[in-house]
Order: C-alpha cells, then structure tokens, then sequence
C-alpha cells in the first residue's frame, strides 16, 4: 500500500491562513514534500503477527470428473485469512469458476503448504491454519456460491489472478476447472493472522 500526498497547497493556504510572501513560500516548500509508506512487505507482515504461506496442489486429469481445489478455514479458528494471488496451469483449454463456499469440501488434503518468509519454523507439513484440498470430482460441492468464471492462458501457459477475497472461520475459497478431463497445477497465496475483538462477527 502506499500513501501519497501533494500538491495541496491550496488548501494549506487557507487552514493557515497564509498571506506574506515568507509563509507561502513556506507552504511552498511543504507542498513538494511527498509521503510514500510501503507497508505491504514481509517485513511489515511479520512485525504484525501476520504469516505468508502458499499452497502447492497438482491433479491429474480424470475422465469425466472435474478439477478443483479449496481452502478452507475451520469454524472456531479465530484466525482470518487473505487470499492474495491464484497461480493456475491447465492441461487444456477450459473456463475456470471460483465460487466462495459456506462449507468444507470432501476433496484429498493437500499437504504441500508452507510459510513464503523462511524465519517461519517449519513444525509440521503444514503450520498454517487453512485446509487445503485438491482433487477431481464429478460434481461441484454443496455450499458454493459462484463468484466469477475466468479465462486463463491455453494450454501451457500459467494464469495468475489476483484475489482479494477475505476468508473467515467457517468459510472458503473454491476453484473449478469447467472441462472434464482436465488436469491443473495450482498455487495459493495468502496471509492469515489472528482476528481482532469484533472482527470475527463478520461474514458469519
């Protein structure tokens, strides 16, 4: 994120009330100041208490089912999630639907997840309190609710879509590929960090 602010010597002027020559060359100097905070670093994450993680899933293709893959953050959690980035690679060409889903899915866990800052232990196969899963299916699960259907390059080529879609306890993140037989390797980006007092009333 960042914050900039100039040219705004109009209104300088008049909260000081500048007439003289000395105070608006004053507010002159003052008006080519720039503010430039980036705050969406690692850096700024980890000093928050905020954990970077991807999620690395690869199905293969399987007649007549569909792709997909989830995450999904348990009920009680008290964590919230930010999904940031989606990385999708097609066998084929297909349409692809993300939806937001109100309940976990059946599909296989997917156990390759692990923190994108290094200083974060490695504890287990997985620290982050998302579940992810990866599988074909010949049906979509119960419980979407369609968000919007996206295009990714044809075959070979890598997809990445920008999301940015807040993942409360008790909800969560679904794509499908819309062509049967359609293999896909896919990769979440998100940050999750404890919920603050109040925060976890929403989207419940």
């Amino acid at each position: 994120m960042e914050i900039q602010q100039a040219n705004w010597i109009t209104r300088a002027r008049k909260a000081a009330g500048a007439k003289g020559p000395a105070q608006v060359s004053l507010l002159e100097d003052v008006n080519q100041m720039t503010i430039v905070a980036n705050l969406d670093t690692p850096e700024f994450d980890w000093l928050g208490g905020v954990l970077d993680f991807v999620a690395t899933a690869v199905v293969a293709p399987v007649a007549a089912q569909f792709t997909q893959f989830s995450l999904f953050n348990p009920a009680g959690s008290g964590m919230l999630a930010y999904l940031t980035k989606v990385e999708l690679r097609a066998g084929a060409p297909s349409d692809v639907q993300d939806s937001r889903l109100d309940a976990d899915t059946a599909l296989a866990v997917i156990n390759n997840i692990q923190p994108t800052d290094f200083r974060t232990p490695r504890l287990t196969t997985t620290q982050s309190i998302l579940i992810g899963r990866a599988a074909a299916a010949a049906a979509l699960p119960a419980g979407i609710v369609p968000l919007t259907t996206f295009t990714p390059p044809s075959a070979g080529g890598t997809g990445i879509f920008d999301r940015s879609y807040i993942i409360p306890p008790g909800r969560g993140y679904f794509v499908s590929i819309n062509t049967v037989n359609v293999g896909a390797n896919l990769n979440f980006f998100w940050k999750e960090r404890p919920a603050e007092s109040g925060e976890l009333g929403l989207g419940t």
